[in-house]
Parts: C-alpha cells; sequence; structure tokens
C-alpha cells in the first residue's frame, strides 16, 4: 500500500517536471522562432528593400541635409543673443614691424534678437594705457557712436539718415534671426529631393571594382543625367516649390528678391527646360554596394568617361579622388598622387576617442613637412598644426577650445610664423557667449549726424590724429608715409 502511494507520488511529480520542462521547451521555440522571423525580416529588408536605388540615393542624401543642418546649428546659427569679446596682440623681431609689440586690440561685438540691440567696440590699448575707444550701439532703429577722448557728444545716425543710405536695421536683425528660416529651407529641400529621387530611373548592375590590389564584387546603381530625368527633376522641383506658399516665402526673404520674381523665374527655367534637347548621358553618379548587406563602398561622379570625384571606403581603404588628384590613406599610410605620381607621403594615426595625429613631406626633396594634431575630450578641442619649408618658413598655430556650458565658451588662438630667421607672433583669446543681456547706454543727449559742423570734423579729425600721434602705431604710419614719400621722390 505504502510502495503504490510512493509510485503514485513519484509518477505526479514526474508528470509536474515534464510539464514545466515542456512549458520551458516551448517558450524557448516562441522566442527562437521570433529570432528567426527578425533574422528572416532583417535579411528581407537588406536584400529587397535595401536593393532599390531609390533607397540608396534617398539615403545617401539625407545623410547629407541631416549634416548640413547639424553644421548650422552647431557652428552657424545664432542664439537669442550672442555676445563675442577679443583680445589681440601682436610680437615680432622683424625691425619694421616691432614698433608694435605689445600693442593691444580690444574688440566686442553683441547682438540681441528679441529686442534688436546690437553693439560693437573697438579699444586700441598700448602698454595697456588707452589709445582709442570706439562703441556703436544699435537700438530703436538709430546708431549711435560713442567716440571717447575723441569727441565729447554722443553722435546719433537716425533711422530717417540710415533709409536714405539703404541700410534697413530691421533687414539686419531679421538677417541674423533667420535661422527658423534657414532650417525650414533645409528641411523642405530635403523633401522634395526625397520625391525626385523616387521618380527618377536608375541603371543597375554587377560588376567587379579594383580597389588597389583586389578586386571587389559590387552592385553598380547609376543615376543618369539624361533628358528623361532632367525633366523630372525640374519638374518636380519647380512644381513643389511653386505649391509651397510657406517655402516662396522664405525663398523670396532669404534671396531678397519679391515672390512673383521668384514664381516668373521657375515658370521660365521649366518651359526652356520642357522645349528644350537637354541631354547629358554622359554626365551620370554613381554608387558601388558591396555584401550581403549592401554596404556603400563607393560614390563617384563622372562625365564623358572620365570619373571626376569619387571617394571610396573599404575596409582599411580610403581614397578620395578629385579629377587629376587622388589622397588615399591605407592602414595609417598616407599618399598625395599628382598625375600618377606621389607628391606627399605621411601618417595618420587614430588615437583614443577620436583623436587624431597626421605627419607629411613631399617626397622628392623632403622641402616641405609638417604634423597636424587633434584632440577632443568633455569640453576641450585643440588643434596644432607646424610646417616647415626648406628651413625658410616654419609655422606654428595652436587654437583651443574650451566650452564650459552651453551658453560660453572661450578660444584661445597662437600662431607663430618665421620666415627667414624673422618672427612674427598673434595672440587672440576670443570669448563667446550666449543668452547675454545687451546692456546699451542710456542716451538724453546728442548730436544728430546731419547736424556735425565742420568744426565738429575738424575736432574728430585732429583728437584721432593726436591719440595716433602719440603711440607706436602713428609712429609706423608716419615711418611708412616717409618712404612712400621719399619713393615718389626718387622717382620723379
Amino acid at each position: 500500500m505504502l510502495e503504490d502511494n510512493q509510485n503514485i507520488f513519484e509518477n505526479k511529480e514526474k508528470t509536474k517536471i515534464n510539464k514545466i520542462k515542456n512549458q520551458i521547451s516551448n517558450f524557448f521555440i516562441v522566442i527562437l522562432g521570433i529570432v528567426i522571423v527578425i533574422l528572416i525580416g532583417f535579411y528581407v529588408f537588406s536584400t529587397i528593400i535595401t536593393n532599390r536605388p531609390q533607397f540608396i540615393y534617398k539615403n545617401i542624401i539625407n545623410n547629407i541635409f541631416n549634416g548640413a543642418e547639424n553644421i548650422y546649428k552647431n557652428n552657424i546659427s545664432l542664439d537669442k543673443s550672442k555676445y563675442i569679446s577679443g583680445n589681440l596682440v601682436f610680437n615680432t623681431n622683424d625691425e619694421e614691424y616691432k614698433i608694435l609689440n605689445d600693442e593691444q586690440i580690444n574688440y566686442n561685438f553683441g547682438v540681441d534678437l528679441v529686442n534688436k540691440k546690437a553693439e560693437a567696440e573697438i579699444i586700441l590699448k598700448e602698454n595697456n594705457n588707452e589709445i582709442i575707444n570706439v562703441l556703436t550701439e544699435v537700438k530703436n532703429n538709430n546708431v549711435y557712436l560713442f567716440l571717447n577722448k575723441l569727441f565729447n557728444q554722443t553722435i546719433l545716425i537716425d533711422e530717417e539718415t540710415l533709409e536714405k543710405n539703404n541700410i534697413d536695421i530691421n533687414s539686419l536683425f531679421d538677417e541674423f534671426n533667420e535661422n527658423s528660416d534657414i532650417l525650414f529651407i533645409i528641411n523642405e529641400f530635403q523633401g522634395i529631393t526625397n520625391s525626385v529621387l523616387n521618380e527618377l530611373n536608375y541603371e543597375v548592375k554587377e560588376e567587379s571594382l579594383k580597389i588597389n590590389d583586389s578586386n571587389v564584387k559590387v552592385k553598380r546603381m547609376d543615376l543618369v543625367f539624361n533628358k528623361e530625368n532632367i525633366k523630372t527633376i525640374f519638374q518636380i522641383y519647380t512644381n513643389r516649390i511653386l505649391d509651397n506658399d510657406k517655402l516662396m516665402e522664405k525663398l523670396s526673404k532669404f534671396t531678397n528678391s519679391s515672390v512673383d520674381e521668384i514664381k516668373n523665374n521657375l515658370l521660365s527655367l521649366r518651359k526652356e527646360i520642357e522645349l528644350s534637347e537637354i541631354n547629358e548621358e554622359n554626365t551620370k553618379v554613381s554608387v558601388f554596394l558591396s555584401g550581403i548587406f549592401n554596404n556603400l563602398i563607393k560614390i563617384s561622379y563622372e562625365q564623358d568617361n572620365k570619373e571626376l570625384i569619387s571617394y571610396t571606403n573599404y575596409k582599411n581603404h580610403k581614397i578620395l579622388k578629385l579629377d587629376n588628384l587622388e589622397i588615399k590613406v591605407e592602414e595609417e599610410k598616407l599618399s598625395v598622387i599628382s598625375d600618377n605620381k606621389i607628391v606627399i607621403t605621411g601618417v595618420v594615426k587614430s588615437l583614443e576617442k577620436n583623436n587624431l595625429e597626421l605627419t607629411f613631406k613631399t617626397v622628392e626633396d623632403n622641402s616641405v613637412e609638417g604634423k597636424i594634431k587633434y584632440l577632443q575630450d568633455k569640453n576641450n578641442k585643440t588643434l596644432d598644426v607646424e610646417f616647415k619649408s626648406s628651413n625658410l618658413l616654419n609655422l606654428k598655430l595652436k587654437m583651443i577650445n574650451t566650452k564650459f556650458n552651453i551658453n560660453e565658451e572661450i578660444n584661445n588662438l597662437n600662431i607663430n610664423l618665421e620666415v627667414d630667421n624673422t618672427k612674427y607672433e598673434i595672440t587672440n583669446k576670443l570669448t563667446i557667449t550666449n543668452n547675454r543681456n545687451i546692456a546699451t547706454k542710456d542716451v538724453n543727449e546728442y548730436v544728430n549726424y546731419n547736424n556735425l559742423t565742420d568744426n565738429d570734423i575738424n575736432t574728430i579729425t585732429n583728437n584721432l590724429s593726436n591719440a595716433l600721434s602719440n603711440s607706436k602705431i602713428g609712429d609706423l604710419l608716419n615711418s611708412t608715409n616717409d618712404n612712400e614719400y621719399n619713393e615718389l621722390e626718387s622717382y620723379s
């Protein structure tokens, strides 16, 4: 009886264990099935979808447009306000110019796009003594000049005077404040270009591409600029632009042309293309794909069966070709080839965290050599450049960019140039501050520019002459004028 109960218990336990095993097995089968479906989908996407020329070309174009947008956002566009202040110092052992040693130029520039205010200031210092200080401020559509030490009154250039001289303060601020307009134009043209690429005809074939000593099996996709494709390009571009009122408005503002002018030009161009027999069958752009996942390894521009521009990136080979000039990087070896002749060799080293070091020299006589080093960490970017030529010229440039936060960064630039034992050094420190308030001066008393008397102008001129005559830069200007006068006398 006890044995029977024990057997029943063991059988129940085995059943439970088998049930759990089956559940686990079924779970893994489902997971495996999902993985297989994903892999099949990825394979189908890679071999069928990415096999379409439209997909490949659109991917390239989108990368170009997105890159342009990022460059603009990160390097060109202005914030609500931006303030730039700098300090420039020059030193040399050149007898003619060393009189300028320790001369210092301070400069400030600020713009407030929201309140439409701006300022620009230049200060010339000598041994820390201020020689000249000129400040220009823009506010309320007027310009104010503060000529410290040169004139004891503020000079007003009013809106009416500016307009008579074809200066529109509002439009100047609008040009600064066109960030959203430019980004809108970039995005719209990206969309139009994608639409164009969907409608063009492509030529696809498989061939062998020679990269150095290797023959690589590739799929080649050609976009030929024949009559049909050219008409398609212009028709879609003109139709999409003409149908987009907002884009027309932004283009009008950006090009300083009226909407009607742009419309007439586009219609005229479209008609010209439709009536013409333009056929550029000998001009084409080609992309070359390799491997099961259609990796892009080369893109080229060809005319009359001659490759004019191309870029190849395959394994450890990177080759840029510009007509008869080739720049090759293989492993770490750099070669610059002109008319099938190696003219420059060098070494390219990839350092940690995308840092780079490049050394190079000319082949024939080693007369020119140099080094470029780029280092970057979280807050700092450093560029070092050295260039030597036949022991006659030696150039060293160092630039350090330090970004403290999203609103402040400092650029330090140092240039050392030596030509035949004569040395020149330029040092510049530039501070850029975003979203800083532009605190313009309160002006209660001023003289209108149009009301300046001859006596006022003579006062400004004489004070400027006196300020310079007591400075090193004035001595240099006088010396230069004397030399020119003596040369003229000798000729006469």
